[in-house]
C-alpha cells in the first residue's frame, strides 16, 4: 500500500510545484507488500510505519534475573493512552511489575572518520566539542553502504587529486537501516560536512554528531544532500544545508514504557516516536510518525538536476533513558537515490 503524505505547506508556482512532491517510490517491495504502512489517526491521509512493522529493541535481563515476558504493542500510540499506563500492569508470577523490554537501549550508529597522507593515518572520530569542518573536493574511490574512501583534491570541481592523501568513513549501522546510497561511484566528486557535537567518554572531546554527503557538480553543491546522519540529544531539530533541510520533531510516546531508576526522572523513559519535514526551496512536506528502528520511504524530491530523486529515512533511536544522568538519544539517517 503507497504512503501517503501530509499535503506542502507552501504552493509553489507551476514551474517549481513538481520539485518537492510526496509520490513512492516505484517498484519498492515495500510499497507492494504495504509492509509498515497502517494508518495514523493523526495523520491525515498518511500511514505509520511503526504501527504494523514493530522493531524487536535490544531487550535485557530485568533485576531479578527474569527476562521480560511481555512485548508491548503500539496500541498505545494509536488510542492516545499514556504508556505510563500500560507499563503498571502486574506481573502475577513475581507480583512485580512488567515493563516489557526494559531497560530499553537500542542499538546507534558509530562514525569512524579517518584521514590518511603519506601512509600516515589520523583518526578525526574525536575532536573538540563544537568543531565542524567542510572539505570540498573529494573524489570517490571506493563506496559502500556502509564505506566511502574519497581522494583529497585542489579544488571543489576535484582537480588535482592526490592518491597519497585520503579521507575514509566506516559506519556501524543496525540491520534494516539506511546508509550511503548505492549509486555513488568512483569518480564522483563531493563535499563532506561533518559536526563534532555528541558527547563522549572525555568531557573535552565529542564523537561526530552530524555528517551530510553533498555530490558536486562542476564545483557546485547540488541542491539536495545524497546522506545525511544526525545524532542529537533533543528535537526538534534541524539541519539546513543549502535549500534543503530535514527537521525531525517529536511526534509522542513510543511503545515501549520503562521505569525511572530513581526519583528524578522528568519525563516517563522508553521510547519515543518521531515525525520528519523536508524543506526544499520553498516547499515542505511531511513524513508520517516513525518508530525506533523503522525505515520509511519519504520522499520524492523532484528532478532539481534532472534525475527523479528518493529519500529514505532511518529512526536508529528516539529514547529517553532511565538512568537519571542520561540524556535522551535522537538519531537518524536519509539517504537519496536517483529512482
Amino acid at each position: 500500500m503507497p504512503l501517503a503524505l501530509s499535503t506542502p505547506r507552501n504552493l509553489l508556482p507551476l514551474a517549481l510545484a513538481s520539485v518537492l512532491a510526496a509520490c513512492p517510490k516505484p517498484d519498492d517491495p515495500e510499497q507492494d507488500d504495504g509492509s509498515g504502512a497502517p494508518g495514523d489517526s493523526e495523520t491525515a491521509g498518511a500511514s505509520a510505519p511503526g504501527d504494523s512493522a514493530e522493531v524487536a529493541p535490544t531487550t535485557s535481563t530485568t533485576s531479578g534475573g527474569q527476562e521480560p515476558t511481555s512485548t508491548a504493542t503500539s496500541e498505545n500510540s494509536t488510542t492516545g493512552q499514556d504508556p505510563s499506563d500500560s507499563a503498571t500492569a502486574a506481573d502475577t508470577s513475581t507480583g512485580e511489575p512488567d515493563f516489557g523490554h526494559c531497560p530499553y537501549a537500542p542499538d546507534g550508529v558509530d562514525v569512524t572518520l579517518t584521514r590518511v597522507e603519506q601512509g600516515l593515518a589520523t583518526d578525526l572520530s574525536a575532536r573538540e566539542c563544537g568543531a565542524v569542518e567542510q572539505l570540498s573536493g573529494l573524489q570517490v574511490i571506493a563506496a559502500g553502504v556502509d564505506h566511502l574512501e574519497v581522494s583529497v583534491c585542489a579544488d571543489a570541481t576535484c582537480g588535482a587529486c592526490d592518491p597519497a592523501a585520503t579521507l575514509d568513513l566506516a559506519l556501524a549501522i543496525p540491520d534494516g537501516l539506511v546508509g550511503l546510497p548505492a549509486q555513488l561511484a568512483a569518480g564522483d566528486c563531493l563535499q563532506l560536512d561533518v559536526e563534532w557535537s555528541r558527547a563522549g567518554a572525555d568531557p573535552t572531546q565529542c564523537e561526530v554528531g552530524g555528517l551530510t554527503v553533498v555530490g558536486l557538480r562542476r564545483g557546485h553543491p547540488e541542491p539536495v544532500p545524497k546522506f545525511m546522519y544526525r545524532f542529537t540529544g533533543a528535537v526538534p531539530h534541524t539541519d539546513p544545508v543549502g535549500p534543503f533541510a530535514l527537521t525531525g520533531l517529536l511526534h509522542g510516546p513510543g511503545a515501549i514504557a520503562c521505569p525511572c531508576a530513581g526519583d528524578c526522572c522528568p519525563e516517563p523513559p522508553g521510547a519515543r516516536r518521531l515525525r520528519f519535514i523536508a524543506a526544499l526551496w520553498n516547499a515542505e512536506i511531511e513524513s508520517p510518525p516513525v518508530d525506533p528502528g523503522a525505515t520509511i520511504p519519504l520522499f520524492l524530491f523532484g528532478t532539481p538536476e534532472g534525475d527523479d530523486l528518493y529519500g529514505d529515512l532511518s529512526l536508529a533511536r528516539a529514547d529517553v533513558p532511565g538512568d537519571c544522568d542520561a540524556q535522551p538519544r535522537y538519531e537518524w539517517l536519509l539517504s537519496v537515490s536517483p529512482g
